[in-house]
């Protein structure tokens, strides 16, 4: 009896050490081989047509494009996906930013013109102007 209790415990004892073992060499294994690649983002450039940014439900709050004319657009939505904010830079000619009640209705917009003189207006909930200058 006391022989089988010696076995017993030698038994699992190594069973302990070979887990030990195989844990710490599991962790080694999969740092080494899943390590992501490290990113410096103070010296990096990053290249893309599109970067969004996404709220805590996944939804798209935000969007920086170029668009297929050449055209770079920025613009921010608010929870329900409307766009309220949107700036624009052309190729070449007026760049913009606006505000904006919905997608179509924007209620301020400033404009400069590289050409010329630039303009901001205002604009009431139905997309009627109530102010513009120059």
């Amino acid at each position: 009896m006391q022989k089988e209790n010696m076995m017993t415990r030698r038994m699992c004892f190594g069973m302990m050490a070979v887990a030990v073992v195989a844990s710490v060499l599991g962790g080694i294994a999969g740092a080494v081989l899943v390590r992501p690649a490290a990113v410096d983002a103070q010296t990096g450039i990053y290249t893309a047509r599109e970067f969004r940014m996404i709220g805590p439900d996944g939804s798209v709050r935000g969007v920086f494009k170029t668009l297929a004319d050449g055209q770079a657009v920025v613009v921010l939505f608010d929870g329900s996906g409307n766009s309220r904010v949107w700036m624009r830079a052309p190729v070449s000619g007026e760049s913009a930013v606006a505000i904006a009640v919905n997608e179509k209705t924007p209620v301020a917009v400033l404009s400069a013109n590289p050409g010329g003189p630039g303009w901001i207006a205002m604009y009431d909930s139905t997309g009627y102007a109530t102010w513009q200058a120059p």
